[in-house]
C-alpha cells in the first residue's frame, strides 16, 4: 500500500465507511470487468471481517457465446440487487461477503452510465432505499460522478446520506473540485461536513498543500491535523515546510505533526519549532515535554515550565492536553513531593490550577499530615481550591470536623457549598 493509499486507509475510511459497511466498489469499464480498488483506497471495504474477493476468482456472469442484450443485463441486475434488498440490513457485512452480492456487481461489469440510469430508475421505481443501492450507486460515480450525483441530490432518501454523497463527491472532486464544492452549499450540518471531507481527500491524493489549505478553509482543524500527520509519514520535510510559517489557530496541527517530527528527525526538531510563530510554537514545544518525561521528569516541568512564561497564551493548550499532569505523576515516581509541590506552586494560570490539584491529590493519599501543611501555605485562589477539595476528599470519613473547617476556607463560593455538601456533620458519626 502506498502512502498516498495508506492516508486514505486510515483518514476517510475511518470516517466514511460506517454507512458502506461490505460495500465492494467494482471499477467498469466498456472493455469489462477490472480489479476492485486496493484495500487502502477511499471506498475500500475498511469495515468488514470478510476476506474480499479478487476479480482473478471469479467468472463472468456473462456466456461469452451468447452475450444478453444491454436491456436484458440491465433487467437482471434490478432483480439482483432487489433481491439483496430483500435480505435486509441488520446484517449487511455478511451479506456482501456472499456469491449473491458478488454476482450483482459482477452483472455491472462494462455498464455506461446510460446503463446506470436506466438501472436506478428501475431500483427507485421498485423502492430500493437501503444498502443494496449504495454499491452500485458509487460505482456509478466512478465513470460518471456528476450523474451519479445528480440522481442522488434528486432522491430525497439518499440526499440525507451524507456519507453516501460525500463518496460521490470524492469522485467528482478528483477531476472537478469546483463542481463538487458548488454542492456543498445546498448541504448543511454534518452532510455538510461529511462531503467537505470527501472533498479534501480527493484532492489530497494529487494535490496535499491545496488540500491542507481547502480542510483549513472549511475550518476543520482535526482534519487538517491527520492531513499534516499522514504528509509527515510520507514526505517529512514537505510536511514541516508548508507548516513552518506558524498557522494561526492551528495548534492541534503543530501538536500531532510534533510528535512525527521528533520521531523522524529529532536533530531538526529545534529549527522547526523556531520557524513557527505564537500558540502554534508552544503546541509544538508542548509536545517535547511529554517526550523529556520519559526519562528526565525534572526537566520536563523545567521545560513545561519556560513555555508557559515564554507563551502566555498557551495556558488553555497545555491545561486541556493535560500535560502538567502528565509531569506530576511521572515525577512523583522519584519520591520528590517538597519539590514538586513547589514547581507546582510557582506556574501561572489554569495550568497552576491543575498541577497543584495533581500534587495534591497524590500527597494526601499518601501523607495528609504533609500534604495539609504545604496546602496552608499556598495563597488564596483557584490551585488552593483545588488542593483544598482534594483534602478534604482524602479525610471527610475519618476526620469530618477538619473536613469541614478545610471547606469553609474554599474561596469560591460554589466550590465550597459543593464541599460542604460532600461532608456529613460530626454529629452524625456519633
Amino acid at each position: 500500500m502506498n502512502h498516498s493509499h495508506k492516508f486514505i486507509a486510515s483518514f476517510t475510511i475511518g470516517s466514511l465507511a460506517g454507512l458502506m459497511l461490505g460495500a465492494v466498489l467494482w471499477r467498469t469499464s466498456a472493455g469489462g470487468l477490472k480489479m476492485p480498488q486496493e484495500t487502502g483506497s477511499l471506498l475500500a471495504d475498511g469495515a468488514s471481517n470478510h476476506t474480499m474477493t479478487k476479480a482473478k476468482d471469479l467468472k463472468s456472469p456473462a456466456d461469452p457465446q451468447s452475450p444478453p442484450s444491454k436491456s436484458d443485463r440491465i433487467a437482471q441486475a434490478k432483480e439482483a440487487f432487489l433481491g439483496l434488498g430483500k435480505l435486509g440490513s441488520s446484517n449487511w457485512s455478511s451479506i456482501t461477503g456472499g456469491p449473491a452480492f458478488t454476482k450483482a456487481m459482477m452483472g455491472l461489469s462494462g455498464f455506461t452510465s446510460s446503463d446506470y440510469a436506466a438501472l436506478f430508475a428501475e431500483l427507485s421505481a421498485g423502492g430500493l432505499r437501503d444498502e443494496a443501492m449504495v454499491s452500485p450507486l458509487i460505482a456509478w460515480a466512478t465513470i460518471d460522478a456528476k450523474a451519479a450525483l445528480e440522481f442522488a441530490m434528486a432522491d430525497k432518501e439518499l440526499q440525507t446520506k451524507g456519507k453516501v454523497l460525500a463518496m460521490i463527491l470524492h469522485e467528482l472532486a478528483k477531476t472537478d473540485v469546483a463542481a463538487a464544492r458548488v454542492v456543498l452549499d445546498k448541504l448543511e450540518g454534518r452532510d455538510k461536513a461529511q462531503c467537505e471531507m470527501g472533498i479534501v481527500a480527493a484532492l489530497f491524493e494529487t494535490d496535499r498543500p491545496a488540500a491542507v489549505r481547502l480542510a483549513e478553509e472549511f475550518g476543520d482543524s482535526n482534519t487538517s491535523s491527520k492531513l499534516y500527520q499522514n504528509w509527515a509519514e510520507e514526505d517529512l520535510a514537505a510536511a514541516t515546510a508548508s507548516f513552518g510559517h506558524g498557522h494561526p489557530g492551528q495548534e492541534e496541527i503543530a501538536w500531532e505533526l510534533a510528535r512525527t517530527v521528533l520521531a523522524k528527525n529529532p536533530a531538526g526538531y529545534k529549527a522547526w519549532v523556531d520557524s513557527l510563530q505564537g500558540t502554534v510554537a508552544s503546541a509544538a514545544h508542548a509536545r517535547v515535554v511529554l517526550s523529556l518525561i520519559e526519562t528526565d521528569a525534572a526537566s520536563g516541568a523545567r521545560a513545561l515550565e519556560r513555555i508557559l512564561k515564554e507563551y502566555p497564551n498557551a495556558d488553555k493548550f497545555i491545561r486541556d492536553r493535560g500535560i502538567a499532569p502528565s509531569v506530576v505523576n511521572q515525577w512523583w515516581k522519584s519520591g520528590q513531593p517538597q519539590e514538586i509541590a513547589a514547581w507546582a506552586s510557582s506556574l501561572t494560570g489554569e495550568v497552576q490550577a491543575q498541577a497543584v490539584g495533581d500534587v495534591a491529590k497524590a500527597w494526601t493519599s499518601k501523607n495528609s499530615v504533609e500534604a495539609s501543611v504545604w496546602i496552608k501555605s499556598l495563597p488564596i485562589g483557584n490551585a488552593r481550591d483545588a488542593a483544598v477539595t482534594h483534602l478534604i476528599n482524602a479525610i471527610r470519613e475519618e476526620f469530618p470536623a477538619d473536613a469541614m473547617e478545610w471547606a469553609q476556607s474554599i474561596s469560591n463560593p460554589e466550590e465550597q457549598a459543593k464541599a460542604l455538601k460532600s461532608i456529613k456533620p460530626p454529629t452524625a458519626n456519633n
